[in-house]
């Protein structure tokens, strides 16, 4: 299992094609498709924080961009940011819903 060490901060990760991303009432879900069909046992719901990662993972941003960018637009000291952030991307990948693009 990786941990957040092992995170490439000039990573640029990006979504799995077979996840699905729906904004229902304002808040954002992510369904993994498996064939042809949603896992519904795997669905996922992300906060204002995370959705605003997961637009950003879009396999040309990288981790260390993606940090800036939380620290201009929510009121999060860096480190807190940092560690978020990293939790979250290290979250995701060990789910299989994003995948490590190269930089």
């Amino acid at each position: 299992m990786p941990n957040q060490s092992e995170i490439d901060l000039h990573g640029c990760p990006r979504s799995n094609e077979s996840v699905i991303t729906r904004v229902i009432a304002g808040e954002t879900w992510l369904v993994p498709i498996t064939g042809q069909l949603a896992d519904l046992e795997q669905i996922y719901s992300l906060n204002e924080v995370g959705a605003f990662i997961w637009g950003h993972l879009n396999g040309k941003t990288s981790i260390s961009t993606i940090h800036g960018l939380l620290t201009d637009n929510f009121d999060v000291t860096a480190s807190e940011a940092e560690d978020d952030l990293l939790q979250l991307v290290q979250g995701l990948a060990e789910t299989g819903l994003i995948d490590q693009a190269a930089e």
